[in-house]
């Protein structure tokens, strides 16, 4: 039996938790998606803006229907040699004096990605995306073309087959290579998403097994997998109903980095 796909292992399940303040227990707002990225010896879980915001990125209105917004990020680490079980921790989004202590891009809003710096559990099996992301910015910005398949991989509904991701198929609808006119990081995917995606990494990836004909003989050959990182998706562009346009979002990973760099906190 195959062990599980390297690129499982990066995206983790999230779920954004508010106090309720009446019994001090615990409400799930949202489920989400994540991923770790490092930088100058720190580890950031990377997601979207509206998932740490509780808020729409446009009109900046509350996504809870009773006004909640989160407190708390609380993250499911896959255990590394037993992926199947989970380590889970609660990281604040505030500190003491109720002041948010994550990181918005510099266009804030309008850039729906965001971090929080955390210190994660030893033992965990998740994959910072560093390595899909620092490497070669240049060939990955030549590498991705209009009409190329991709892999949206995360947790739709919440939805996880023994703790793992699930893989959701795409394809790029826009130019990657030509900036929107209303934002140079959006790109477009054609594809069918639903809630609990929002912040899943957005990869290409080979096939290993590869067919190929010598001495009249077809072989399969398992050649090296390559992984190209597009960036991280935040959701479906909204029509008069959910099967209007199944057109969904993705913030090229070229903002990550920037965003890390800004170390812009976020101000309600």
């Amino acid at each position: 039996m195959r062990p599980p796909h390297y690129c499982s292992l990066f995206p983790i399940f999230l779920e954004s938790i508010m106090k309720n303040k009446i019994s001090g227990g615990n409400i799930t707002i949202s489920r989400a998606t994540g991923c770790l990225y490092t930088s100058n010896d720190c580890i950031y879980l990377v997601t979207n803006w509206h998932v740490l915001s509780g808020r729409h990125t446009q009109t900046k209105q509350t996504l809870d229907s009773k006004g909640g917004l989160p407190e708390i990020i609380r993250v499911h680490f896959p255990v590394d040699g037993n992926i199947t079980e989970q380590i889970t921790c609660e990281y604040k989004l505030t500190n003491d004096n109720k002041e948010y202590i994550w990181y918005e891009h510099p266009l804030s809003n309008e850039v729906d990605v965001a971090a929080l710096k955390i210190q994660p559990p030893e033992g965990i099996a998740t994959i910072p995306i560093n390595e899909i992301i620092d490497p070669a910015p240049t060939y990955r910005k030549d590498f991705f073309y209009v009409t190329q398949d991709v892999w949206v991989i995360g947790f739709p509904m919440g939805i996880r087959i023994s703790g793992l991701p699930i893989w959701k198929s795409a394809t790029i609808a826009s130019e990657p290579s030509i900036s929107s006119a209303s934002n140079k990081y959006k790109i477009i995917l054609d594809t069918a998403t639903r809630e609990g995606m929002s912040g899943s990494p957005v990869l290409f990836v080979n096939k290993h097994l590869t067919r190929i004909k010598f001495d009249n003989v077809k072989h399969e050959v398992d050649l090296p997998s390559v992984k190209v990182m597009l960036g991280i998706y935040s959701g479906r562009i909204a029509g008069d109903d959910e099967l209007a346009a199944q057109l969904g979002i993705v913030w090229s990973c070229e903002c990550i980095p920037e965003l890390i760099k800004a170390k812009r906190i976020y101000n309600n």
